[in-house]
């Protein structure tokens, strides 16, 4: 990456950064610029929210948006004008450049924790997961496959720890442990707590059965691949509460399309 980091797109903007598909602008949504200028502060949540963690994860957040749509940007300035979709990146199974080149350099992608329509401060921490298997945004894409000819069953998220985000927002990361490891190495999170769940996932119209009898196996260097379903770290597990069976339905809630 050179010189090009996170550091030199600590911009004011929003995670409403919209990309103008035809002359390859990129326009950063005015919720998230009263956060950043905080006219519209997490103290209205909550009066025990942290202001200062919330400014970090936001930055955090618009650099790893800016970078998603600059990937987009690109494949509209030079792709041709009648393609039928997004291109595949490597053998991917998901048709979506941003998330391919976020996932890329982080080994996963990055979500915000709850969703507010009117707000964009980022109260409630941010999470990781694989992608595209563990995704779990309601939004209709272009893939190669379903999960379950893919023979994944198994949805694994985790917490983004703030000191992670403190030293990526430094120079000195950037001087150091990026120039020294590179930057798909030394920028991806750290996995200290996560909850996995488990989904039998249906075959599309026209699939047939998997080739495969056993499943895919986890991500590289997942947490915990011995246990199953539930909430774990690195020296215990717990089972999941009933309440979280609402969560898991909410997950498998998301659409994706076939390629044509």
């Amino acid at each position: 990456m050179g010189k090009f980091s996170f550091v030199h797109l600590l911009l004011p903007s929003c995670p409403l950064i919209n990309l103008n598909r035809c002359c390859s602008e990129i326009e950063m949504g005015e919720l998230f610029r009263d956060s950043l200028r905080r006219t519209n502060t997490i103290d209205k949540i909550h009066p025990s929210l942290d202001q200062s963690s919330a400014d970090l994860r936001v930055r955090f957040h618009m650099a790893s948006i800016m970078l998603h749509e600059l990937a987009h940007a690109f494949e509209n300035a030079y792709a041709p004008q009648q393609r039928i979709h997004e291109p595949f990146m490597n053998d991917g199974r998901v048709a979506e450049l941003g998330h391919s080149l976020i996932s890329h350099l982080f080994g996963s992608v990055i979500r915000i924790n709850g969703r507010n329509p009117t707000h964009y401060g980022i109260p409630f921490g941010c999470h990781f997961h694989d992608w595209p298997n563990s995704d779990n945004h309601a939004a209709v894409m272009i893939a190669r496959h379903s999960l379950a000819k893919a023979g994944v069953h198994t949805h694994t998220y985790y917490p983004l720890h703030m000191h992670y985000l403190l030293k990526v927002l430094k120079p000195q990361f950037w001087r150091d442990e990026v120039e020294r490891f590179g930057g798909s190495y030394a920028m991806k999170p750290p996995k200290l707590l996560g909850v996995r769940y488990r989904y039998d996932h249906a075959l599309w119209s026209g699939e047939g059965p998997v080739e495969m009898e056993t499943e895919a196996a986890l991500p590289p260097n997942s947490l915990r691949p011995d246990v199953k379903e539930g909430l774990f770290w690195r020296d215990g597990a717990a089972a999941l509460g009933k309440s979280t069976e609402y969560y898991k339905d909410v997950i498998a809630d998301w659409t994706i399309a076939m390629l044509p």
